[in-house]
């Protein structure tokens, strides 16, 4: 399991791509950092809304017949409520 690491995170959907058996979403935290989320359960929310995901990084994952690099392979994603003080950091 070299390579990988749990992780939980909150952040706003700034993209999501539907594929046959699994959603690609692009998550950005409050400074704009953003990681993509790999799921294989249904995604109920839209873009711009908030986020809890819990899964892990992985150094590369197969997602819709293609190898990407440093995502998270999702076990759990919520919706969140935005950070209280986002952006004043």
């Amino acid at each position: 399991m070299s390579g990988q690491h749990k992780v939980t995170f909150k952040g706003r959907i700034s993209r999501i791509q539907r594929l046959d058996h699994e959603t690609l979403l692009e998550v950005a935290d409050v400074n704009g950092h953003r990681l993509l989320v790999r799921t294989t359960a249904p995604v109920e929310m839209e873009i711009d809304a908030w986020v809890k995901v819990r899964g892990l990084l992985v150094p590369e994952a197969r997602v819709g017949g293609r190898v990407l690099y440093d995502l998270v392979v999702a076990d759990d994603i919520r919706p969140a409520r935005r950070p209280l003080l986002a952006g004043l950091t």
